[in-house]
């Protein structure tokens, strides 16, 4: 995987980065390190996609049960970032947004 993006909330990243650099880079290696192709196990059967392999949906649920809050629960928070803080207490915070 790899970082595509980032969200700086009140200076998140920075903090992160100067303060606690050990941190940030332990951070960049996890994301880096993770496999996203070893997901890509169905193959579809689709007319116009059909040999094509697709990320498992299985596999994706194994991923979110592992998660501590679910899916949801980010979303949801993201959603309120997103909105300009809504019920957000004013803390440094850093989104990453990762593709394969």
């Amino acid at each position: 995987m790899r970082v595509v993006s980032r969200y700086s909330h009140l200076n998140g990243e920075e903090a992160l980065r100067f303060r606690q650099g050990e941190l940030w880079d332990e951070i960049i290696e996890v994301i880096e390190s993770v496999d996203a192709e070893s997901c890509r196990t169905k193959v579809s059967r689709e007319r116009t996609r059909a040999g094509r392999k697709l990320y498992s949906p299985i596999d994706m649920k194994e991923l979110e049960r592992e998660m501590s809050s679910g899916v949801p629960y980010y979303e949801r928070d993201l959603l309120n970032i997103l909105r300009q803080g809504r019920n957000i207490p004013a803390v440094p915070l850093v989104i990453i947004g990762i593709a394969p």
